[in-house]
């Protein structure tokens, strides 16, 4: 509860103020909320078949706020080279990163997992289950490096 100190002599500071009042009025989930669009505007919501993408003279699809996201050809054929005979992929490979769960990520697309478990030689390593392969955050910057354009990442 925000109430003032029952110290006798101090007084309630502005900071203090600004804190109790942010979180009486709901104010930091919204900010919060507001902060997470922001950093998401540049997601790509309609994603595209690689087979299709690679067909592209410039291959890109559109981003949540109608900016244009293109993608690197070099990492397109990088991933098709790793598809199997009637393998396809949805791009971008969405990275899930969450604050209750600040050490690790996940994968939701089965196709994305198996595709990158080959291109990596995961092995048995980050399994698939339960509709999530998840990642430590640090292979997953990792990832993001390796195949730009082909990942991006979600905060929740």
């Amino acid at each position: 509860m925000c109430e003032s100190s029952a110290v006798p002599g101090l007084q309630r500071l502005d900071s203090y103020k600004t804190d109790c009042a942010l979180r009486m009025s709901g104010g930091v989930d919204k900010w919060m909320e507001f902060e997470l669009a922001r950093i998401n505007k540049g997601l790509v919501t309609r994603k595209k078949r690689l087979s299709i993408l690679l067909k592209e003279e410039k291959p890109q699809c559109a981003a949540r706020e109608g900016e244009v996201y293109e993608f690197d050809a070099e990492v397109l054929r990088r991933l098709a080279g790793a598809l199997k005979e009637g393998e396809d992929l949805m791009l971008p490979i969405t990275l899930h990163f969450s604050s209750q769960s600040p050490d690790s990520c996940y994968v939701s697309d089965e196709s994305a997992s198996v595709v990158l478990r080959r291109l990596e030689d995961f092995g048995e390593a980050y399994p698939f289950t339960d509709g999530k392969m998840w990642l430590p955050n640090s292979l997953a910057y990792m990832l993001i490096q390796k195949y730009p354009t082909a990942m991006q990442g979600l905060f929740l």
